[in-house]
């Protein structure tokens, strides 16, 4: 293909604007602020937007904008693609920018729709439909003018042919073209298939048609009239399937249509023949979809059919076909040439060519599966091989079927066709050598990968087991019931089911068992029925089994028979659903070299590594049909409307194509598909369109939501069409919450509001038996457990948890306080084990964002004495206010100085303060917080005491802070705290260590009147902080603040350092330090910062 394009240069002068911005965030009147047309969640900032409104994105500004005024990480809302949002329409383009607007910013894909396949656009339902090609976008200025001024808006453009976004320059990625420069977050672009980087257009360009990937050359040059023009050529290098390459002149079928002019040859993508999916020009040795057709086009014959012809009989290139079409019922598989297709026979579903030549082996045993060409090899030209000779390399194949369209058909003789079996009741049939044709070889066609007869004739059918409730005579031709008249019922083995006739024993034997037996095969060969099977394979599918003795007094097991819907895994010997819909009722699985049916008590497993299926064979009930197209069973649900005609308003259940879907919800309130299409899905109130999330999504909204109830599952569905108005006498309007995914009602006196619930609970440091009251001490009298769980469920009911995901509650403020006795002498709590704060909230409540726990001590009495982990699970803020903290050492030492005992069975650890279960978390030391790290006896006098000595294998108080983006130290006291590194230390704690699995929006540490004293460090950092991503721009996603700190009588030493961190390779923030002193402290190449490039403001202590 080859292009030419002309650059004209013009210089146009541009007149003077005057540009204004509308508000895209807070609007102020009268000292009131609301928010702008399209954000409903913003701040007092005129160009800060939190949340938009539905069918638009938050957009972050990833420059300044001199125009305007606005700066690089305002935000604002941006209309998604595609133009204003309506839900009474035939399609909603995009779901992704609907359902995501929070964060399609970052990748900015449209991957799906959704549609109505039902007439009536106002009442029909909603289907998913994943795009065959996405589409990537970008976010430009846009200027309306009227007169001398001009007003800035940004709006999405299609970036045609761009695959996604690429952050640096790489061989796939590209610089994007000068009209989407501005978007600097998203400054390389990587094509999609069927598309190629031109640099004359700056952007991605179509590669020829029906090509997959191709290359392109660009020449620039200057015509007579001194315009610059390029010469485009693109090469086409991979076709599409269904395309071969082809290299030669341009197709013509006709002399006269010749082009005299054309000396060159090119390249284009030519169709498979028809009934061929996958193909190719070669031959057994050469592709030239992959391999260079240099040498092979022919630059004398112009004619299409000549040059097809010279192809052939000169290097016996033709097209070749690797995959066929296969309609319903209808496979077929490439011929041993590949030159045409070949129908698999009548009643066979799968089949292939295999060669049973001692000469022939390896590979070329199986040329279907392994793609293989077999013919007359070619020697000289012009090839063109006698029937004879192709015949010699064919007749040393078998055409032969490998799965019979029922599990129930048996496999000819001849191995290339399948039969129904024609003795009653009979379950398993085969065909067996005929006794009376002399000469014929024991054969079976049960035998796995047999070797096919050559004549069908020489065989008799026999029927290798009876169905449930028969036995089999003892030429296994006949299926006699067992009864009291019936020899077998002299013999009967209790619990079995089926019997069959064994020549070994010269009686008869049970082939399979009742439901809850085991087959029981005994070395000797004899067989019995027990009632072991669950306990023998733990197998809750299956209903009965088969149980093997094997040399050593040893068994094998597995299953013979599943209940309806699982099948016997070939594998595994275990049963395996046939599907996720639970519709399929029987379904089988077989290899190309068993012939498989685990109903046969004497089937062992090939060790075929390659397996097919499952392949349903019936529907679990009579209300589901097959789908001849996909295989599948089905039927639409009991929530889609009546009636098959989806021309008219009342049509409901219909197949299109090869799919059958609802188009009309029994339920007019609902309009939403299930994920099969099949039936409709109830959403929560005020939602019209809602869909079941994806595994990915529900863990991205809410990975710990697990809840059992019915109920509130509806309202982990995401929605994407909301009723206008809630309905009643009262009807309030509706509006999308893009966080939440939901459609909530309007509140009062705020619209748009983030739902919150206040909890109180009391909890006590004795034992005080008020009804809902925390009694501390209770947790910790059970010898056996531990860990001492304390779980904070004040209000948490069912019912309370239904009407919490019914409103979309967001926020749990819960407030614990800590109280001691009215003499204020039982003021000690003590955490002698690991000890869990815990809530239920976050597993049974969608929509909890934020769960945040306020511990306090109003009275300031109360004292914690911990060891171990003191671990907080669930919470997003912890707050700490008021109680004094000290290790349980101090108790002991309380203990002795009373006269008390210590309690021996406590082996007293280093105790950790550790957040865990969480996306992002806040913990907060606030400026009303008095936690004293420290003991009262005895007091120290030298800086790193022999207190701290003594104490130094198990008092190191340290945190284990996980995704906590918020670190809020005040008015707070470390004393006698020792971190010097020892080889009989089992760990290396940290003051406060920050780790991070999960993305953070900032980082904000803050130390405002922190005294440390008596402590030593030794290569650490007092605050350690792991690699971590951060989802707001790093220039100013971290900030440090340190004011009045104290440190005395300290060894800092070994290049400890204050801060240490492994942000070690973007700028992440800045510093700020006011105040600091010391006192007394030995300090050796102390570093307040340790970590690389981060920005710092008025401090220079910076260690690169």
């Amino acid at each position: 293909m080859i292009l030419i394009l002309y650059l004209i240069l013009k210089v146009q002068s541009t007149p003077i604007t005057t540009y204004t911005q509308n508000p895209l965030g807070c609007v102020t009147v009268g000292g009131v602020c609301s928010c702008a047309t399209s954000c409903f969640d913003c701040t007092d900032n005129i160009y800060k937007c939190a949340q938009c409104q539905i069918g638009y994105f938050l957009f972050t500004l990833p420059s300044d904008h001199q125009e305007t005024g606005l700066k690089a990480g305002d935000k604002m809302c941006v209309q998604c693609p595609y133009g204003t949002y309506t839900g009474d329409t035939y399609t909603i383009y995009c779901g992704d920018c609907i359902e995501n607007s929070q964060t399609w910013d970052q990748d900015r894909l449209c991957t799906y729709d959704y549609f109505v396949k039902n007439l009536d656009s106002t009442k029909g339902t909603f289907h998913l439909q994943t795009r065959t090609e996405k589409l990537l976008f970008y976010v430009i200025p846009v200027e309306l003018t009227s007169g001398s001024v001009s007003t800035q808006y940004f709006e999405t453009a299609f970036c045609d042919g761009c695959e996604a976004f690429c952050k640096a320059a790489s061989q796939t990625c590209f610089p994007v073209s000068t009209q989407y420069q501005y978007d600097l977050n998203n400054p390389y672009v990587s094509c999609a298939d069927g598309y190629v980087f031109n640099e004359a257009i700056q952007g991605c360009d179509s590669c020829p048609s029906n090509c997959k990937s191709c290359n392109i050359l660009i020449t620039r040059s200057f015509d007579s009239q001194n315009r610059l023009t390029y010469t485009v050529v693109k090469k086409c290098l991979i076709c599409n399937d269904g395309f071969a390459l082809f290299q030669g002149f341009p197709k013509v079928t006709l002399a006269s249509a010749i082009n005299p002019a054309a000396t060159t040859d090119t390249i284009w993508c030519e169709p498979c023949f028809s009934g061929c999916d996958i193909c190719f020009y070669g031959n057994a040795n050469l592709n030239l979809n992959s391999q260079s057709w240099t040498g092979y086009w022919n630059n004398q014959q112009q004619i299409w059919t000549d040059t097809i012809a010279f192809l052939y009989s000169q290097f016996n290139i033709v097209q070749r076909c690797t995959k066929c079409t296969s309609p319903p019922g209808e496979p077929n598989i490439p011929a041993l040439d590949q030159r045409t297709c070949v129908r698999c026979s009548g009643q066979c579903m799968d089949c292939e060519y295999v060669s049973y030549l001692a000469s022939i082996t390896g590979i070329n045993k199986y040329p279907t599966r392994n793609k293989l060409i077999f013919e007359p090899a070619f020697t000289t030209a012009p090839y063109n091989p006698s029937a004879a000779t192709i015949n010699a390399i064919t007749s040393q194949y078998n055409f032969r079927c490998r799965f019979c369209v029922d599990a129930t058909y048996m496999m000819l003789a001849l191995g290339d066709d399948c039969q129904t079996c024609s003795i009653a009741n009979c379950q398993i049939c085969a065909k067996v050598n005929d006794p009376a044709a002399a000469g014929v070889s024991p054969f079976s066609s049960f035998t796995n990968d047999f070797i096919p007869l050559t004549q069908e004739s020489l065989t008799i059918e026999n029927c290798i087991q009876c169905k449930t409730g028969f036995v089999l005579s003892s030429n296994s031709l006949t299926c006699t019931a067992v009864s009291g008249t019936n020899p077998a019922a002299a013999i009967q083995v209790v619990g079995c089911a089926s019997y069959l006739f064994s020549s070994a024993l010269n009686q008869n034997i049970c082939g399979l068992c009742n439901a809850g037996y085991s087959l029981l095969i005994q070395l000797d060969g004899s067989i019995t029925c027990s009632q072991t099977c669950l306990a023998d394979l733990n197998d809750f599918g299956c209903l009965s089994c088969v149980k093997r003795a094997q040399p050593g007094g040893l068994f094998v097991t597995r299953c013979q028979q599943c209940a309806s819907g699982f099948f016997v895994n070939m594998d595994t010997g275990k049963c395996q659903a046939c599907d996720s819909t639970n519709k399929c009722g029987v379904c089988v699985q077989y290899s190309y070299t068993s012939v498989y049916n685990s109903l046969y008590y004497n089937y062992v497993y090939d060790n075929d590594l390659v397996t097919y299926g499952p392949v349903c064979q019936s529907c679990i009930s009579v209300t589901y049909a097959k789908n001849i197209y996909t295989g599948k069973c089905e039927t639409c649900g009991s929530l889609c409307a009546p009636g098959n005609n989806p021309d008219v308003a009342t049509g409901g259940c219909y197949t299109q194509s090869i799919t059958t879907y609802c188009g009309l919800c029994v339920n007019p309130a609902y309009r939403s598909s299930s994920p099969d299409g099949t039936d409709c899905i109830m959403c929560p109130q005020y939602t019209q369109g809602c869909r079941a999330r994806t595994s990915a999504e529900l863990i991205k909204s809410n990975k710990f939501f697990t809840t059992n109830q019915d109920a509130t599952d509806d309202y982990a569905l995401i929605s994407y069409v909301c009723a206008t108005s809630t309905g009643g006498a009262l009807a309030k309007s509706v509006y999308y919450d893009s966080i939440l995914g939901r459609c909530l009602e309007e509140g009062t006196p705020n619209k748009y509001y983030k739902r919150a619930v206040r909890i109180d609970a009391t909890a006590h440091c004795f034992v005080s038996n008020i009804a809902n009251d925390i009694d501390h001490p209770s947790y910790f009298t059970n010898a056996t457990q531990q860990v001492a769980t304390i779980t904070i469920n004040i209000m948490e009911t069912d019912e309370n948890y239904l009407q919490w995901n019914k409103d979309g509650v967001s926020i749990f403020n819960i407030y614990l306080t800590y109280l001691a006795d009215a003499s204020q002498t039982n003021n000690m709590c003590q955490f002698s084990k690991d000890t869990i704060f815990t809530t239920g909230i976050k597993q049974n409540v969608f929509a909890a964002k934020e769960i945040n726990l306020f511990i306090a001590d109003a009275q300031k009495k109360v004292q914690w004495y911990i060891q171990g982990q003191l671990i907080f699970d669930y919470f997003t803020t912890v707050s700490i206010d008021g109680i004094t903290i000290m290790p349980y050492t101090d108790y002991n030492y309380y203990l002795v100085s009373q006269g008390l005992n210590v309690n021996p069975n406590i082996q007293i650890q280093p105790f950790t303060i550790k957040l865990q279960n969480n996306e992002g978390a806040k913990v907060l030391f606030n400026k009303y917080h008095n936690i004293k790290l420290h003991t009262t006896l005895p007091k120290y006098d030298t800086p790193y005491s022999d207190y701290a000595q003594k104490l130094k294998k198990y008092s190191p108080y340290n945190t284990y802070l996980f995704n906590v983006y918020e670190l809020l130290v005040t008015n707070c006291k470390f004393y006698s705290l020792n971190y010097l590194t020892a080889p009989d230390l089992s760990f290396q704690s940290y003051p406060f260590f920050l780790a991070f699995d999960s993305k953070i929006p900032y980082l904000n540490i803050q130390f405002i009147n922190v005294e440390f004293k008596d402590v030593a460090f030794d290569k650490m950092g007092v605050i350690k902080i792991i690699q971590s991503n951060m989802t707001s721009l790093p220039q100013w996603n971290s900030k440090i603040f340190v004011s009045q700190l104290l440190i005395q009588d300290a060894y800092f030493i070994g290049d400890s350092a204050f801060f240490t961190t492994d942000l070690t390779t973007t700028p992440t923030g800045m510093l700020t330090i006011l105040i600091i002193k010391t006192n007394q402290s030995i300090i050796q190449q102390f570093q307040w910062l340790w970590c690389s490039l981060i920005l710092c403001s008025r401090s220079r202590l910076i260690h690169y």
